[in-house]
């Protein structure tokens, strides 16, 4: 109403921040998410890969699924991956590094040796430092994330999302999870917010 200052909430209202409670909440359980990674795949993806498995192009109607070998095998090769990814740069990983680095110079001529060492050792602790997290850096960036709420502008939202889910090697159910639960997190905090107001700043609101 004219005149009136109580606060009104709109489309372009913020959502309460994360409390520090939950910013360690959700640190505790992406820790503990990725510990399981690095132990190898969970039932979920052992199950999702088997599906991929019986649906691919080249399979033949009436084919057999996935046997139990088959899906250990796959398994055991994951698990050999998530280790050699936690002990740094391989070979192949180096010299893709090398050649975008020349590319970026607009030289032929590719990193020195030494500067090669130097980023295979700052690669081998950035994994360090992603399996012992998160990190506060990371702490501070989920804290952001959360405060921008779900609205998307400009697609923003919904393609980091995208990324998340495109670069993250773990489950990609928990992955999918994720907006529903910010969702449920963001209602969570606005009812707590809405309960500690005194009943004449709620009668107040105007609706949207």
């Amino acid at each position: 109403m004219p005149g009136d200052d109580s606060p009104t909430f709109g489309p372009r209202w913020e959502p309460p921040a994360p409390t520090q409670e939950e910013v360690d909440s959700w640190a505790e359980r992406e820790h503990l998410r990725r510990q399981a990674w690095r132990k190898g795949p969970t039932e979920l993806e052992t199950l999702a890969w088997a599906r991929r498995h019986d649906a691919r192009p080249d399979s033949q109607e009436g084919s057999s699924p996935a046997t139990p070998a088959e899906i250990e095998a796959w398994a055991e090769r994951e698990r050999s991956r998530r280790a050699a990814w936690l002990d740094g740069p391989t070979a192949e990983e180096t010299q893709r590094w090398a050649s975008s680095r020349a590319a970026r110079r607009g030289s032929e001529a590719g990193p020195t040796p030494e500067e090669i060492e130097r980023w295979v050792e700052r690669e081998r602790e950035r994994r360090r430092r992603w399996l012992a997290g998160p990190t506060e850096e990371e702490k501070l960036e989920w804290f952001r994330r959360q405060t921008e709420g779900l609205r998307l502008p400009g697609g923003s939202r919904l393609a980091a999302l995208l990324r998340e889910l495109a670069l993250d090697g773990g489950d990609a159910l928990e992955e999918l999870s994720r907006p529903l639960r910010a969702l449920f997190a963001d209602l969570a905090r606005r009812g707590r917010r809405r309960d500690e107001e005194p009943p004449a700043a709620r009668r107040s609101r105007v609706p949207y």
